[in-house]
């Protein structure tokens, strides 16, 4: 649906610029640029420590989760109805909870790792403007990504090593 709205936005902004203005594509592989930053190592060490956190909390609960089974499994013949009711209960909210925590960490950590490569992405962003601008490119398609199931590299600029100059990158 995404790259349909694109194609017909790309097709209304071409047919509207006018015949005697020339068009040019560029594409760039933004992915290979953002890796190669100082900032993304940064980025990624923050995130490693990040998720180590996020995994000893979860070891932490499930931990305690397993107390509660071997609790229920041990005394199971001890308790009364009413206090193996309530210690059942009391492990299928822990697993929901876990469940819960699971959830919560995953979308917390995509935050994360939004908010860590923001920089990075920010920065490559700038780059490849700057080149598109100086190079007189109309559009610039991210290689990667790209809604185009065809293209003609010869009518398209990579300008993805320009943007690693730009940024001083090799």
């Amino acid at each position: 649906m995404k790259k349909n709205l694109f194609l017909l936005v790309a097709m209304m902004l071409i047919s509207s610029v006018s015949f005697a203005q020339t068009i040019k594509f560029g594409t760039v592989d933004t992915q290979a640029i953002i890796m190669l930053l100082p900032e993304t190592d940064s980025a990624e060490l923050k995130l490693k420590a990040y998720e180590k956190t996020l995994m000893a909390d979860m070891q932490t609960m499930q931990s305690d989760l397993q107390k509660k089974v071997d609790d229920i499994t041990k005394n199971a013949g001890k308790y009364s109805d009413a206090m193996r009711q309530q210690k059942e209960r009391e492990f299928k909210e822990g697993q929901q909870a876990l469940q819960d925590f699971q959830r919560m960490a995953q979308e917390d950590f995509t935050s994360k790792q939004a908010e860590y490569l923001k920089p990075s992405i920010d920065m490559t962003n700038a780059a490849i403007k700057k080149v598109c601008d100086s190079n007189g490119i109309t559009f610039c398609i991210n290689k990667l990504q790209s809604p185009f199931v065809y293209t003609n590299e010869s009518n398209v600029t990579d300008i993805t090593a320009q943007v690693k100059a730009e940024l001083g990158l090799k």
